[in-house]
This record gives structure tokens, sequence and C-alpha cells, in this order.
């Protein structure tokens, strides 16, 4: 198991892959044992997937989830876990909306604008330029500030989660 999972990345949704032996009901059946047993953790663990997150107390915005899977894989003989560390739903889709249509808005007026200067003709596209590139520079801003408000809270969801699978050699190293 790869014990380094760096959040400092550039990333912004680390992923973590755990091994076991353990089928793939064992392992939801422990998901939703582990997650009775806490406090400070909430979520919910269904028969196809686990979702862990910081209790509604304590939940911000900016606050992260854990989605973890399980696949039993036929060829080696083990269930595959897999986790996806980063923002609700809804918060990732505004983020990955805002890249892309800043990005397209910015690509169309860098166009405009090189046509422009090349004519040498004033044009309203040079502002607009401007204006998407500081759209996505801002939208990188808030999403770094977002990742370090909840980096507490996905450090806590990281813990709990890894702690859960090394318990009782649950996990294959």
């Amino acid at each position: 198991m790869e014990r380094e999972h760096l959040l400092n990345t550039i990333r912004n949704r680390p992923r973590f892959n755990f091994e076991t032996s353990y089928s793939v009901e064992k392992v939801y059946r422990k998901l939703r044992k582990h997650l009775d047993l806490q406090n400070e953790i909430g979520g919910y663990v269904r028969s196809y997937e686990a979702i862990f997150r910081v209790r509604e107390t304590k939940h911000e915005y900016w606050s992260p989830i854990f989605s973890i899977r399980a696949e039993y894989d036929e060829e080696r003989g083990v269930t595959e876990i897999r986790g996806v560390l980063g923002p609700k739903s809804s918060v990732w889709l505004l983020f990955v909306f805002s890249y892309f249509g800043f990005g397209t808005f910015f690509m169309i007026s860098g166009m405009f604008m090189l046509v422009s200067t090349s004519e040498s003709s004033g044009f309203y596209m040079d502002y607009l330029f401007w204006i998407s590139l500081l759209g996505l520079i801002t939208t990188y801003v808030l999403a770094r500030v977002g990742r370090i408000k909840a980096k507490k809270e996905s450090e806590t969801l990281k813990k709990f989660v890894i702690t859960m699978f090394e318990q009782d050699g649950f996990v294959k190293e």
C-alpha cells in the first residue's frame, strides 16, 4: 500500500487505492461498522459505494467528502478499494464549469484580440480577453483557498479511512 498520500499536489481530487483479500460485502460491512463507531465522521454506506464527510454540525461549504468504491478483480483474486477525496459534487461542478467557460471565452477572445491587433483596429475583445483571464485566475485562486480551508477536514477523513483499512491486517501491503 502506498503510505505517502500527498494532499499538497496540484490535483484537486487526490485518489487512493487499497487492495484486500476480503469480499466486497465484507469491505462494506466493515465500513458501515467503523462509521457507526464514529462521532466526528458522518456519511452512508450502500452496497456499491460509501461516502464519508464531516458531521453536519461542523460541515461548511468547502467541506470535503471521501467517496469509496470496492470492486472484485477476478484475475488477481483481490478486492480493489478506490477512494476519491474532494469537494462535494456541486462545488466540483461549479469549478469545472467555471474553468470550461472562462477557458473557452479566453481562447475565443484571444483569437479575436490577435486578429484585431494584427489589423491595428481597436476592438472590444481586447477587454474581454483580459476579463476572461482574470476569471480563470480568480477561479484558480478560489479553488486553492477552498482547499486550504478544507485541509484539516481532508486530513481527518484521510486518517479515518487509512486507519480503518490498516486495522487487523485488512489491507495487503
